[in-house]
């Protein structure tokens, strides 16, 4: 009744088996005693048994079903665990995760390693005169701006409220910039409606540094930091990289 395909095939086979056994104990008392009576009971022994076989390959199927759904749910919640709800970006752990890896990769394997930091210019003051939702979708904009201009083995993440950051893995500091000025440029030029007939824009300003020999993970994130307060500190809506441990 609850459509489990193997308990009706369950149900089938020992209902035949148990007709074929009335039947054979019926032949020659209550019916006559012929080739078809003789036979019942072998007959509804071997359909038993294919019934039971299908009811066993019923089984196998759903189980595998099962085993399919729970995959594609574990890879789901997965997902859920590293993503950024609004922005659809990783977060803030897979940030941290996928950072500290790539660290330690360069020690092994001394590849150019970048680290590019971003941050919407005046977001608090955007939020308070035009709400919430216009800035939430600024967010959206500039995530999906991000992903426009990073490298598919680029790790674009939301850091935190209107922080943003990049992980360019094999990326020097000059190609880094250049990805910082690509979204920096092209954000600047995006207008948003704050209501019908009216405009306005919103600038980023950015931070860029390259992981020196023997550096640890919080010193780069500190000196992308640092070039992203120098940023802010010569006048927003600019890029400033810091070069003292480039390689």
């Amino acid at each position: 009744r609850q459509g489990f395909d193997a308990a009706k095939y369950f149900i089938l086979a020992w209902a035949i088996l148990l007709v074929g056994l009335v039947l054979y104990s019926m032949g020659g008392v209550w019916i006559p005693r012929t080739f078809a009576s003789r036979y019942t009971l072998a007959i509804g022994a071997a359909a038993e048994a294919v019934l039971l076989s299908l009811a066993l390959a019923a089984r196998i199927r759903a189980w595998r079903e099962e085993k399919e759904i729970l995959k594609r749910r574990e890879i789901y919640l997965k997902h859920l665990s590293i993503t950024d709800g609004l922005t659809g970006l990783y977060n803030r752990r897979y940030f941290t995760d996928t950072l500290s890896r790539q660290v330690d990769r360069f020690q092994r394997e001394p590849e150019p390693l970048s680290l590019l930091i971003m941050d919407v210019d005046d977001f608090k003051k955007f939020n308070d005169r035009y709400g919430h939702d216009l800035g939430d979708e600024v967010l959206v904009v500039l995530a999906l701006l991000i992903k426009e201009c990073a490298r598919a083995s680029d790790s674009a993440c939301r850091y935190g409220g209107e922080e943003f950051a990049v992980i360019l893995p094999d990326a020097d500091l000059d190609n880094a910039l250049a990805v910082a000025e690509r979204i920096r440029t092209s954000f600047v030029e995006i207008s948003f409606s704050p209501q019908a007939g009216s405009s306005v824009k919103c600038s980023i300003s950015l931070g860029v540094a390259q992981l020196g020999p023997e550096e640890s993970y919080d010193s780069l994130i500190h000196r992308a930091d640092q070039a992203l307060y120098r940023a802010k500190q010569a006048g927003k809506n600019q890029t400033k990289a810091d070069r003292l441990m480039a390689a």
